[in-house]
This record gives C-alpha cells, structure tokens and sequence, in this order.
C-alpha cells in the first residue's frame, strides 16, 4: 500500500474520535450548561409565582453574588444576579 494512504488512516483513526470528544465538550459548555448564567428572562418572576428567598450564594466560577427564587407550587427555582459589578 503506498504511504500516504497508511498515514491518512491512520490520522483518521486516532484524529477523528479526538475531534469528537472536543466538539461534544464544547457543545456541552456551550449550550447545556446553563443552569444560571447568562441573562435571563425573569418576568415569569414578576408574574407572582415565584417568591423571594434569603438563600444567596457566591458563585465561586465568576464571583457574581446570587439569590434564589422559588415557586412553591412547582418546586421551581431560579437563580438572578444580584449585582453587576465584580467583587473585588
């Protein structure tokens, strides 16, 4: 078999499923891990179903301060920034 041909096999078999795994990695960042990021819409949280916590926490990621918003009939949480700003 001529050369060129082994080696592009060979880059197939091990490159391929490489540049698989990153893209499903990338995918999964991108897209399904928004659990509370990114600016939300929260006038379902105006609408009177969701009541006001004390719980907040500091996302130890972006440091961004958080409160939590529950609906008691759902049992549906949200998470809303607090502040802009950064801490310091």
């Amino acid at each position: 078999m001529n050369i060129w041909f082994v080696s592009l096999l060979a880059l197939l078999y091990f490159a391929l499923p490489l540049v698989a795994v990153i893209i499903i990695i990338w995918l999964g960042v991108r897209y399904f891990d928004r659990r509370y990021k990114g600016e939300a819409d929260h006038s379902k949280l105006l609408s009177g179903h969701f009541v006001k916590t004390n719980e907040m926490f500091r996302d130890p990621k972006d440091g961004m301060l958080y409160r939590v918003y529950y609906n008691p009939e759902t049992g549906e949480r949200e998470y809303v920034r607090e502040g802009r700003d950064r801490p310091q």
